[in-house]
């Protein structure tokens, strides 16, 4: 007996060796090559992607060298590799299925993104979200945006989004949700795991739901904004509007909001519509036509009582009733538009504890979310003249229960509403949420991003924020300024957006807004927001107290002008910028504009210059192959904008069309050449040219022709040797 279990027990440890052994040979080839995990590869941006059944997964980018790695809160199940097309292109992913929900990770050719999905199959409650990433090696620098304004923190404390992330080299990545913005949440774990989720304060998640999150990488911090929100909105579908898609993008406006000479106050003598009325007449005195007319909170009825007046008019007093108040607007809306000849915007607050509306449509909180409210909106402003319908006090007021349908439906109907009435949309005293949910919207054209009424204490706010703005395809808005204010005039002329002002009569300064504008309104402005420079965000990552520099430009074909404007925040400090890195290479001269001097410097050659307390304005032009920099009309801000400047090219000489307002009878234009040069008109006419032999400035006064623009072709007279070809520098 005692034998025949001893054969036994060898008969076992001899099947148990073997399976040990057959163990061990599955292990090893589950290492070299995992039978329980997918990947995918982009070769041609260096990302790989691994989802294994365990729920551990990992992003690789090649450049710059990164590991994000993340674990599900539970096994995986059936993954698998598709490929597929979506809004931002071609796509390879792994899917796969983790508990109650379905999750992948997308990659794209040729763009550095990932697109994490996460979908809920059944109702269940808001737990862990997906991704959760921790990032190889660490990235030291931290930028977020929070509160209304979307203020900038050099921390993660803005939880809507997105995080950006970077090190002293800039290599930068974002992170933030891609659907769902009014209710996702980024949340740093006791891990520091980077957790993007449903926001804790939804409970309970509806199956069907899908949140998803985008990763992007770059080599600049810039350029990764930039990659992130072209990404974003080509996944949502957002046209992005052009620099004058709208009356307020393309003219010089009027703004009667908080700062604003007739802010609830107008002339006693004319009354608030004659007032306005002849504040067109004065502007037309001027030589200056105005494009369009805000009208601010004064206008419709608040309040328990429908009054348009209490003190303070910025207390917490919503709409009563959406209409003009009958006080100020003895003809109605639509009456006093047909007698100002101006489109209009109006302002919109949230909606009164006793207005009547609040019996008449569905609320939620202070907000309507009841479509036929946006329907009734929008047939009174189109049919009154209105072209824009600005929401503010987003941030606290006029905002719906927090719940996923009230949240999205508010915003959704005003777009609706706007689509369906032609009317642009305009946020203000916005959060990070609805900065990147205007992705979704191609009438939402601008926002505000800095406190009322614009002076020097909110230029570090607006040049941030408009780094936001810009890469989620929005104009930001200074707010209202005084036209005798020359250097506000300017930052609102360089962020590509709006140029407003509320001077009362007799304060209109026509000198300072004909730098901005041309008689007829028209804005010369740049191609896209001014920004900071990836060396300012650095500095002021390191509280270096180093001068802020922003920058943006103006692109003709391969010819760049860049336009810089820096300004210190203490006496006596030096700022630097470097054209090649912003995008403009080969040989430069650069126009100081306030001091009209200006030299030649390599593009690779830092440009360096110390203010005394005052900011500096430059502007960097290409020395082409004709051996001539071409800077334009410098009688604008934007002396290359392209509605001064619509063609410019070099082919051994500069061809330039100028084009005119109907008033205009002629304007000069100015340049940098080695000698003399020649300039002859091929449409319109010219004068003789003004040269100064010790700088090389060159200046000639140009004529329209009958077509109201003119043709100028500009030569050297010293012969040279074609120059290379430029090339822009992406970002």
């Amino acid at each position: 007996m005692a034998g025949a279990i001893f054969g036994l027990e060898a008969r076992l440890c001899s099947s148990a060796r073997v399976l040990r052994a057959l163990a061990s040979t599955l292990l090893l080839f589950t290492i070299a090559e995992p039978l329980s995990a997918e990947t995918i590869h982009e070769q041609s941006i260096g990302i790989t992607v691994t989802v294994e059944e365990n729920g551990h997964y990992a992003i690789r980018t090649a450049d710059p060298n990164w590991v994000f790695t993340g674990t599900l809160p539970v096994a995986a199940s059936g993954l698998k590799t598709l490929a597929g097309h979506d809004g931002i292109g071609d796509f390879d992913e792994i899917t796969f299925t983790f508990g109650a929900r379905e999750g992948s990770i997308r990659t794209y050719p040729n763009r550095a993104a990932v697109l994490f999905t996460d979908r809920y199959t059944t109702d269940t409650a808001n737990a862990e979200g997906f991704p959760k990433l921790s990032v190889s090696p660490e990235v030291p620098g931290r930028l977020s945006f929070r509160g209304k304004w979307s203020q900038f923190q050099f921390d993660l404390s803005g939880t809507e989004g997105p995080w950006v992330y970077f090190d002293d080299a800039g290599r930068s990545f974002l992170l933030s949700s891609a659907s769902e913005f009014m209710v996702a949440n980024l949340h740093l774990t006791d891990a520091h795991e980077i957790e993007s989720r449903i926001n804790p304060r939804i409970k309970d998640i509806p199956g069907g739901l899908t949140h998803r999150t985008l990763l992007v990488v770059a080599n600049g911090i810039n350029r990764a904004f930039d990659a992130w929100g072209h990404a974003l909105t080509d996944l949502n579908g957002k046209v992005r509007p052009a620099n004058d898609a709208d009356p307020s993008l393309k003219s010089l406006g009027y703004w009667t909001d908080n700062g604003a000479s007739y802010y609830y106050n107008y002339d006693d003598s004319l009354g608030y519509t004659g007032t306005l009325l002849a504040v067109k007449d004065e502007f037309a005195k001027k030589g200056l036509a105005l494009g369009y007319m805000q009208i601010d909170s004064w206008w419709y009825p608040k309040g328990e009582d429908g009054h348009w007046n209490h003190f303070p008019p910025w207390n917490p007093e919503g709409i009563y009733r959406y209409e003009a108040h009958p006080d100020i607007f003895p003809k109605g809306l639509g009456g006093f538009q047909k007698d100002l000849g101006l489109p209009l915007i109006t302002h919109a607050r949230w909606i009164d504890a006793k207005s009547p509306y609040r019996q008449k449509y569905k609320m939620s909180n202070n907000v309507i979310v009841d479509p036929a409210y946006w329907t009734m909106v929008g047939t009174l402003l189109h049919d009154s003249g209105v072209f824009g319908y600005e929401q503010d006090w987003m941030d606290e007021w006029a905002t719906a229960d927090y719940n996923l349908a009230d949240q999205n439906a508010f915003v959704d109907n005003m777009d609706r509403m706007s689509d369906k009435f032609g009317l642009s949309m305009q946020y203000c005293m916005a959060t990070p949420r609805h900065f990147l949910q205007s992705t979704k919207y191609g009438k939402l054209t601008t926002v505000r991003v800095s406190e009322d009424v614009f002076t020097r204490d909110k230029w570090d706010q607006f040049f941030y924020s408009s780094r936001l703005a810009s890469a989620v395809g929005v104009y930001p808005f200074t707010d209202v300024f005084g036209s005798p204010e020359k250097i506000s005039t300017l930052i609102a002329t360089l962020s590509a957006g709006i140029v407003g002002v509320g001077d009362g009569l007799g304060e209109v300064n026509a000198e300072n807004l004909l730098y901005a504008v041309r008689p007829d309104g028209i804005i010369v402005k740049p191609d896209v927001p001014a920004v900071p420079t990836d060396e300012s965000i650095l500095n002021d990552a390191h509280n270096a107290g180093e001068p802020l520099v922003s920058y943006t430009y103006t692109d003709h074909g391969p010819m760049r002008a860049l336009y810089i404007f820096a300004h210190p925040r203490t006496d006596d400090r030096t700022f630097t910028f470097t054209p090649e890195k912003l995008g403009l290479s080969g040989k430069v001269y650069v126009y100081n504009w306030l001091s009209g001097r200006g030299r030649r410097i390599n593009g690779n050659e830092p440009w360096t210059q110390t203010i005394h307390g005052d900011p500096s304005y430059l502007v960097a032009v290409p020395v082409g192959d004709s051996g001539i920099a071409f800077v334009g009309d410098t009688g604008k801000f934007v002396p290359l904008g392209k509605k001064r400047v619509s063609e410019l090219t070099d082919d051994g000489a500069i061809n330039a069309t100028i084009d005119f307002a109907p008033t205009e009878e002629s304007t000069t234009v100015h340049g940098w050449s080695p000698s003399a040069p020649v300039v002859a008109a091929i449409r319109g006419s010219v004068s003789a040219v003004t040269y100064d032999s010790d700088s090389g400035r060159f200046d000639v006064e140009v004529f329209p022709g009958r077509s109201g623009s003119a043709r100028i072709r500009i030569s050297n007279t010293i012969r040279r040797h074609p120059a290379k070809p430029q090339r822009l520098q992406a970002f």
